[in-house]
């Protein structure tokens, strides 16, 4: 649709500041405030921006990427600037693949503990993996995430996986564990 005044372009915080007002609405009248909201953010959208902000509203993004495939890659990016930021090289492809696989595990381990995605994406954008560990402990209230069990072959095996970390067994009565 042609408007007479072009609205301003999308920014990221503009549609994410939409989306969180769009959610607050409430009360009377609150369904004809979120369509216009979100009629307001669709007529704001250029070329492919339509598509996304579709998407996201009806909560079918299809990009592949996952929560836990997100963090990871704000993780790396948040690691990779701290490391520019004290005046380190940016390291080399095999360097990098092994930070990637380090902060992504690290991130999936502290979210798993920790599901707050604002205070994970806040520790990681102040202070990095670092600041992340530091920050991202169980806290009264919020629930940990449920964690799949490894199979192993022998005790021998369960206490190679923990790598001298501390760990909590209990008795299975119906099978094993």
């Amino acid at each position: 649709q042609r408007l007479i005044i072009a609205p301003k372009p999308l920014t990221i915080a503009g549609v994410f500041g939409t989306l969180k007002d769009i959610a607050r609405q409430e009360g009377s009248g609150s369904a004809n405030r979120r369509r216009n909201m979100m009629i307001s953010l669709i007529r704001a959208c250029r070329e492919n921006e339509t598509r996304y902000v579709v998407r996201t509203l009806v909560q079918n993004i299809r990009t592949g990427a996952t929560l836990v495939s997100v963090l990871s890659a704000v993780a790396l990016a948040a690691e990779i600037h701290h490391l520019q930021a004290l005046g380190q090289a940016i390291p080399g492809a095999q360097q990098l693949s092994a930070l990637a696989q380090s902060t992504s595990a690290t991130v999936k381990e502290c979210y798993n503990i920790c599901p707050d995605i604002d205070k994970v994406v806040t520790a990681l954008v102040q202070g990095g993996i670092d600041l992340l560990k530091q920050e991202c402990r169980p806290q009264v209230g919020m629930p940990i995430k449920p964690m799949l069990a490894k199979i192993c072959t022998g005790i021998e095996d369960m206490i190679g996986k923990f790598q001298g970390k501390p760990f909590t067994c209990e008795f299975k009565y119906d099978g094993q564990r």
